[in-house]
């Protein structure tokens, strides 16, 4: 199958999802303005924070936001797109993984696909509205900003679903995958925003070495902020890591699904 008709054959099945969702709309939209105001309470948090300390280590508000924003929507847009590995062991425990085994199509195709979670639009607009505060208090040109400032989310984004992947294959040999989720996942898109060098060692090298958000975010953007040329070089750098990131935990997912053994047989 081509390319093209694998991109026909997500949006035909995501369009069945969304359709889903929407289908009781007042209960959409109220769920999404519950989703928007709590999405904004770690912001608040950090806003309360940056009153009082006016800078965290070397950081003012203005560059923290900046960092706080990019994460946020890198971290809710991949949430939304591989929303089913959010779950992945529940599909493990109860053998409703099985149908994806008879479908002659790839695994990880399948349960990217089978949801999109749009609440998570919710994340990813108290981002663009941190964006858009960050970029009241610079001179950067607005096409510029724009175009760094997307592939760092990019780049972050696919960063993101290769752990939620990472997540997917090790739920095939243990129950307790959420634990590789709360601290691989939740906890770098919490502290991810901070200055590196002013956190403790094991953090620090955890951000850089396991969790490369020190390469794939924090380099670019502090580039972009000091309008640095080697901006290029570092968008370059934090693409190949990202990819290289998905590739591994691709190859990992498919090795592991090969141990499935349905509790159904």
């Amino acid at each position: 199958m081509t390319v093209y008709k694998y991109i026909r054959l997500y949006f035909s099945i995501v369009k069945v999802s969304v359709e889903s969702q929407l289908s009781y709309r007042c209960d959409f939209i109220l769920q999404l303005i519950i989703w928007t105001i709590y999405s904004f309470v770690n912001f608040i948090g950090l806003y309360l924070l940056m009153i009082n300390y006016v800078e965290i280590g070397s950081q003012n508000f203005i560059e923290t936001i900046y960092m706080f924003g990019l994460i946020t929507i890198s971290y809710n847009l991949a949430r939304m797109i591989a929303r089913s590995f959010d779950n992945f062991h529940v599909l493990t425990m109860t053998g409703d993984l099985d149908v994806f085994y008879i479908r002659p199509l790839p695994i990880i195709f399948q349960i990217i696909s089978s949801n999109l979670f749009l609440r998570r639009i919710a994340g990813i607009f108290q981002g663009i509205v941190v964006l858009i505060i960050y970029y009241q208090y610079v001179n950067t040109p607005i096409y510029n900003f724009a175009f760094i400032t997307s592939l760092i989310i990019l780049n972050t984004t696919i960063m993101y679903v290769g752990l939620l992947i990472c997540y997917g294959a090790l739920c095939f040999v243990s129950e307790n995958g959420n634990l590789f989720l709360n601290l691989f996942v939740d906890t770098s898109s919490n502290i991810g925003y901070y200055p590196l060098k002013y956190l403790t060692g094991i953090v620090k090298y955890f951000l850089i070495i396991v969790i490369p958000i020190y390469y794939v975010v924090y380099i670019p953007a502090t580039l972009l902020i000091s309008a640095d040329r080697g901006i290029c070089f570092s968008i370059f750098i934090s693409s190949v890591i990202s990819m290289i990131i998905l590739g591994l935990s691709v190859i990992i997912f498919n090795r592991m699904s090969k141990k499935y053994q349905s509790v159904n047989s």
